[in-house]
């Protein structure tokens, strides 16, 4: 059974994912329980890691959709800074590599709000 009033803003937009999910609770707590296990954070941090831009963009678009389905406005919002600076007209592997620093950081920003929700989440799901 999920503890709604221990997902609070701004880490998560509770009930305006509930009413987009018509309510639905039961979807959403068995949404929430699969995001500890998601490796889409694992992957990006890899990614980066291997200085593979393709793969990293990917990963972070995914995280990106995956935070906004689910009401991580603390993670969809820097998530969708580094997609958006990624997508550019023109970003080329050579951007990526001057930008790597950078992105390491806002991606470390990134894993720290992920964290806190992760930690809501076992409050939330009593886990």
């Amino acid at each position: 059974m999920m503890h709604g009033e221990a997902l609070c803003a701004p880490v998560v937009c509770y009930r305006e994912t509930l009413e987009r999910l018509g309510g639905n609770e039961a979807l959403y707590e068995r949404m929430l329980r699969k995001v500890p296990d998601d490796p889409t954070l694992a992957q990006a941090q890899a990614a980066l890691a291997d200085h593979n831009r393709a793969d990293f963009a990917l990963y972070i678009h995914a995280l990106r959709g995956l935070a906004l389905n689910l009401g991580f406005s603390e993670v969809a919002d820097p998530a969708q800074q580094i997609d958006s600076h990624l997508r550019q007209a023109g970003y080329s592997d050579a951007d990526f590599s001057r930008d790597e620093p950078m992105l390491a950081q806002k991606l470390a920003s990134l894993c720290e709000r992920y964290d806190a929700v992760l930690q809501m989440l076992r409050l939330a799901l009593g886990e």
